[in-house]
């Protein structure tokens, strides 16, 4: 049962792909939310994360990260480059429409470990994936 929500605006350069995970309210409603505010910095394409190993394998998503469930990933189609946690959620900002320029520059300037930390307290605990070895 894959859900693809993609947004797109064939005028920008920068193209991602965000992962989040699909059962997450919260993160359902800010694809949402993204989705009605992207306007042309970037396009986005929206993939709820795989719940089987396999499947994230195949999707092509880090292994490394399999073993860290994490409510959203984030990778640059253009560079290959992957982020994650509040890097990815900083990214996704940017992406958006420059009335959110304030926002990143305020979410930036604070150190990536404490975004970090505020990111892993402040995402609900329904949007993780149980680990189920494979």
């Amino acid at each position: 049962m894959d859900q693809y929500v993609a947004v797109e605006n064939k005028s920008s350069s920068i193209r991602y792909v965000l992962y989040y995970a699909g059962p997450c309210p919260l993160c359902n409603r800010v694809v949402r939310w993204m989705s009605r505010h992207q306007r042309s910095r970037a396009s986005f394409v929206f993939r709820p994360l795989p719940e089987q190993r396999e499947e994230w394998l195949r999707q092509g998503l880090p292994s490394a990260w399999w073993e860290a469930p994490d409510s959203v990933l984030l990778q640059d189609e253009l560079t290959g480059r992957w982020y994650r946690e509040s890097d990815a959620f900083l990214l996704a900002i940017k992406g958006l429409d420059y009335r959110y320029r304030p926002l990143v520059a305020v979410i930036d300037w604070v150190p990536r470990r404490l975004r970090d930390w505020c990111y892993r307290r402040l995402r609900p605990a329904s949007s993780l994936r149980p680990y189920r070895p494979s």
